[in-house]
């Protein structure tokens, strides 16, 4: 079980077939505009701040350089959240590993920012889905 700060509580992950990884049930945080929380999900789970569910769907287009590797460019990952309002329309969000990129947006009234995505690729093996682990800063606007 991952360890959340700021009363973001999360519980265990099932699979649906087909469908990749059901989101995890988890408890209420409410966080205010000046004490964002800082979240870590696995592929699947998500948190709920306010009334807004955050869930990790999938991490697409892994391309930073492996550890032990001397690379050209450092390469980006985009971390793709899906943010369910209790009373609204899913938004899909996509979050970037490099600086370069965006690693910031606003959905339903919540800011989130990636903070991390772990871990990093290795020059011998890709990183498994189940492995990944993201580390997302949300506040409410």
């Amino acid at each position: 079980m991952l360890v959340v700060v700021a009363a973001v509580v999360l519980t265990g992950c099932t699979l649906a077939e087909g469908l990749g990884p059901e989101p995890t049930s988890t408890s209420a945080a409410d966080v205010g505009q000046s004490s964002p929380a800082q979240i870590e999900l696995q592929i699947g789970q998500n948190a709920r701040v306010a009334s807004v569910t955050i869930t990790f769907v999938r991490v697409s287009d892994d391309s930073r350089c492996p550890r032990g590797v001397t690379c050209i460019w450092e390469g980006d990952a985009t971390v793709e959240l899906r943010i369910q309002p209790e009373d609204g329309a899913v938004e899909l969000m996509s979050l970037h590993a490099n600086p370069g990129f965006t690693q910031e947006a606003t959905a339903a009234r919540v800011r989130v920012r990636l903070v991390r995505l772990e871990p990093s690729p290795e020059a011998d093996r890709p990183v498994a889905a189940g492995d990944y682990r993201v580390v997302l800063s949300a506040a409410v606007e």
